[in-house]
């Protein structure tokens, strides 16, 4: 073979060898192999034998060897500990496991990460719940599809909003488009999966950490399709959170927009009820949208709440069309003048 010819086949070999070291599988963070020597504390573990779980992996981890594998053994011990209850433990097991994975493993870390975010949620630690997130959010590929691009960004967003940082909540909830929400659909990403998503995106599924935080008026244009769309479709337990954060929104707005004031000019009194008149009619206005947004009750999974709910806005919507009626909005008479 010729010089030019061997310079050429050997440049081609490079090639091929250097673009495949380029190009990696992505994989799941669910994919974790565990060493043989931990298969029967998984075993243990999965059939809810806690203390011979942890046992064998406490005994495990004082050996000297297979130092590489002690991140899978605390994810492992991080996992027994979280479905006892033991929440302080479970993450001082899952902060060892990220320790002990970070630059061995990937998977583990992510899968730690994203194990500790639940636990944190759980104690309502919402900082450490968005730190966990946010790193979380630089390992996961799209071989997670539904945790990267929906799950983790609605919880993200519930939040951010939360800690009262709402353009970050508002940002993190548009980032879940409908495109995303299409393409979960054909990978067969399950409902219920979905409307727990739903449930975060509005801003429903944590303990607000201040109870003057929500503004109604602000959420109920948002997100209230989302939550019936929860509310009429999910699991009895969502599906009853979903429909009692929605007439709680209404209630609150309504009993703010029927306050009323004390005013010495009947002009002031005209201006007010002007204005008032404004905000009941976009309020009315919502639940009329929400009204028509409803699905025909043979295909709601549970109709009677679904029928107590509209007959509780249909009460609300009344008193609000009465509440307005009753202005004086035409020339008024000074009251200080009376017929003889």
């Amino acid at each position: 073979m010729m010089l030019k010819q061997r310079v050429a086949v050997y440049i081609a070999v490079l090639f091929f060898f250097t673009l495949n070291s380029c190009v990696h599988t992505e994989e799941s963070m669910n994919t974790i192999e565990y060493p043989n020597t931990l298969a029967t504390a998984k075993q243990a573990l999965e059939q809810k034998d806690f203390s011979r779980a942890e046992a064998q992996i406490h005994a495990y981890l004082n050996s000297p060897k297979d130092i590489y594998w002690h991140g899978h053994a605390y994810l492992l011990l991080g996992e027994s500990r979280e479905a006892e209850g033991r929440n302080d433990g479970a993450i001082e097991s899952y902060t060892q496991a990220i320790s002990h994975g970070a630059g061995y493993d990937d998977k583990v870390v992510s899968q730690a990460l994203y194990r500790i975010s639940w636990v944190y949620e759980r104690l309502a630690k919402y900082n450490d719940m968005v730190t966990a997130l946010t790193d979380l959010e630089k390992m996961i590929t799209n071989s997670d599809f539904f945790v990267r691009n929906i799950e983790t960004p609605s919880r993200l967003a519930n939040a951010y909003y939360v800690l009262d940082l709402k353009e970050k909540a508002l940002d993190y909830r548009n980032r879940v488009t409908p495109a995303l929400l299409r393409e979960a659909q054909t990978r067969n990403i399950p409902p219920r999966l979905l409307q727990q998503a739903a449930f975060y995106r509005a801003f429903a599924a944590l303990t607000p950490a201040r109870a003057n935080q929500q503004d109604p008026a602000e959420l109920i244009p948002l997100v209230q399709k989302e939550l019936l769309d929860v509310a009429e479709m999910a699991e009895l337990n969502l599906a009853e959170r979903a429909y009692k954060q929605l007439l709680t929104l209404y209630k609150v707005e309504w009993q703010r927009l029927k306050e009323n004031k004390t005013f010495k000019k009947p002009e002031e009194r005209i201006n007010f009820n002007k204005g008032k008149v404004d905000q009941v009619a976009h309020f009315i206005d919502w639940v009329e949208d929400l009204k028509s947004s409803r699905r025909p009750q043979e295909l709601v999974s549970h109709a009677h709440l679904s029928v107590q709910f509209f007959r509780d806005l249909d009460g609300i919507e009344k008193s609000a069309r009465q509440y307005v009626s009753s202005f004086e909005l035409g020339p008024q008479r000074d009251s200080s003048k009376r017929r003889k």
